[in-house]
């Protein structure tokens, strides 16, 4: 129910959804999501939401947004995907799209922030079905963009020491398993 006594509206209560087809552009591929929307004056949540990914990869998503009268946001998004491989990413070619392919993977995602900037981490493992595909030339020029850096074996690489000037920050650790396909295109034409 939502209380309309106060300046601004205050939600209170759950709904249970289940959504079959949900969208995400940057990722591509529909998912289904389903569970319970937590709602209070302060608050919105699900807790162990089920997301599927059409191809039979269940998720776990557990969302928590913090907000003061609808400002002041922060916000919290975790999914796990450590018990069997999921698609992340069915994105098909385009002239300027830095990246495509289909990525499935085992792990866990986690995006947290608020006003001021976000914070993306992974730890994620490649499984069998990935195809990435790194078109170089749908960037300007010749060269990777400053900041790419392509790292292996073990050694550690150092942590960032200023956060970027867009607030973003990127703690990536990708297990790229010789199963996975893995292309960078010089020239597609």
């Amino acid at each position: 129910d939502v209380d309309f006594s106060g300046k601004r509206p205050l939600p209170r209560g759950q709904l249970t959804f289940a959504a079959p087809l949900v969208e995400v552009e940057a990722t591509g591929g529909p998912l289904g999501v389903e569970g319970v929307l937590s709602l209070t004056p302060d608050y919105i949540g699900l807790d162990h939401a089920t997301v599927t990914d059409g191809l039979g990869g269940i998720a776990y998503l557990n969302l928590s947004v913090l907000h003061t009268d609808f400002a002041e946001w922060n916000y919290d998004v975790d999914l796990d995907f450590s018990e069997g491989p999921f698609r992340l990413m069915d994105l098909g070619p385009a002239p300027d799209r830095l990246f495509h392919g289909v990525v499935k993977a085992t792990g866990g995602l986690n995006l947290f922030g608020d006003g001021h900037g976000v914070v993306i981490e992974s730890e994620l493992k490649s499984e069998s079905g990935t195809a990435f595909v790194l078109p170089l030339d749908a960037l300007e020029g010749a060269e990777l963009p400053s900041g790419i850096r392509f790292v292996g074996g073990r050694s550690e690489s150092a942590a960032p020491k200023q956060r970027s000037p867009f607030g973003v920050t990127l703690n990536l650790e990708v297990d790229v398993t010789p199963d996975a396909d893995l292309a960078i295109v010089l020239d597609s034409q």
